[in-house]
């Protein structure tokens, strides 16, 4: 999607090597994974994030990650549209 686009284009201007839509233990297709810090980002889009049932899904699939001990940043469409989640990347 046009918001993954511009975290994976952010990513790259850090130099930090990330994977795109990795599938992680068979269950969850991740945005991207950073695997020098372990870390998991998901871009949610503002409307489909927001439903009753994605809430559920993404309630579920933050505590699995956790649990499985990756680190897990959710970012909104709206900080990306506007910039502010790039002060919430690891440089």
């Amino acid at each position: 999607t046009s918001i993954e686009k511009k975290v994976y284009e952010e990513l790259k201007v850090r130099g930090l090597l990330f994977e795109t839509q990795k599938l992680i233990n068979g269950r969850f297709i991740v945005d991207a994974y950073i695997p020098s810090l372990n870390l998991i980002i998901e871009a949610d889009g503002d409307y489909w994030h927001s439903l009753p049932k994605s809430l559920k899904k993404d309630k579920a699939e933050n505590a699995y990650l956790t649990k499985c001990g990756y680190n897990l940043l959710r970012l909104s469409e709206t900080e990306i549209n506007n910039d502010s989640f790039k002060k919430k990347l690891p440089n």
